[in-house]
Formats: structure tokens, C-alpha cells, sequence
């Protein structure tokens, strides 16, 4: 029998209820994997959310583009439980370069519901052509625990996306 003492009490019966659970998150090219210089790419990233989630410090979502790929500007939407989140309110968002960042605010969450951004690309000239496609990594970082002493942790999916594109060279 295990005795333990809090707030100096002493009781006999203790319950411990362990939470570990490991978000996932997805990203997929929502339409055709193949596209020309100047097309759209539309890109949807999916994340679960913890059922911790009120009680977490960090929340977001990195994605890095490559160099063949550049953002269309004001074309991300962040849903959640069947609603469109408000920027600067439910989330706030950075572009730099090829890095789009979406910090989440925990309290503004649903446990155990998704977060689906979608945002749109260009291809550009500088797109890979042929079979390397070009790559786009993305990371949901979030606390490991729900204390003050809480560490961020990565994670991604078990593939990035790419899109190609192929060319005619004619001598």
C-alpha cells in the first residue's frame, strides 16, 4: 500500500492519470502533383489537437517552402471545428522568405479536433523540373508537457509533399 502526504494531508488512495499523447500532423497537394512554370499549387496541412491543448504554451505550424515555390499573399485560412479562424485573434502569421509560420493560441482550441490550413503557391522559375519535384517541409511544434518547464517539440509527417514539373528541351 502506498501512503502519501500533500498539502498535509495523508491519505492511502492515490489516482494518477498520465496524458501522452503525440499531435500528428499531414500535408498534402490539394489537387494535381504536377503543374508548369506560373500554375497554382493549393496545399492543405492538417494537425490534430491534443486534448491538453488549454493547458499547452505552444501551438504552431512552419512550413518551408522551396525555392521553386512562392506564396500567394493573404491566400491562407486557418478552420478548426467547422470554423474559419480569425488572424490576429485565433492565430497570428509570418512570411519571411520561404518560411510561412502560424502560431496557434491554445485557448482558442477544441481538444481532439483539427486545424486544417490551406494556402496557395506559385511555381516559379526556380522549380525543379524532372523527378527530384520540389519539396515542401512542414513542422508542428508544441509543448511536451503542461507545466512551466515545458520543452517545444517538433513534429512531422511522414512525408513531404512535392510537386513537379517537367520540361521539353528541344535541340
Amino acid at each position: 500500500q502506498l501512503e502519501y502526504v500533500y498539502n498535509e494531508s495523508q491519505s492511502s488512495s492515490l489516482n494518477i492519470e498520465v496524458t501522452n499523447e503525440k499531435p500528428t500532423i499531414d500535408k498534402v497537394v490539394d489537387g494535381d502533383l504536377s503543374a508548369n512554370i506560373g500554375d497554382t499549387v493549393n496545399w492543405k496541412v492538417t494537425a490534430t489537437v491534443p486534448s491538453t491543448i488549454n493547458k499547452l504554451e505552444t501551438f504552431s505550424i512552419t512550413d518551408t517552402l522551396s525555392k521553386g515555390l512562392t506564396y500567394t499573399a493573404d491566400s491562407l485560412v486557418v478552420t478548426h471545428n467547422g470554423k474559419t479562424l480569425v488572424k490576429d485573434t485565433d492565430y497570428t502569421l509570418s512570411v519571411e522568405g520561404q518560411v510561412i509560420k502560424v502560431i496557434l493560441v491554445p485557448a482558442k482550441l477544441t481538444a481532439l479536433k483539427d486545424v486544417v490550413v490551406t494556402y496557395k503557391t506559385t511555381l516559379n522559375e526556380n522549380a525543379v523540373v524532372g523527378t527530384d519535384g520540389n519539396k515542401n517541409d512542414v513542422v508542428l511544434d508544441y509543448s511536451t508537457s503542461t507545466g512551466t518547464d515545458s520543452e517545444t517539440k517538433p513534429t512531422k509527417p511522414e512525408t513531404d509533399p512535392k510537386v513537379y514539373t517537367f520540361g521539353l528541351n528541344l535541340t
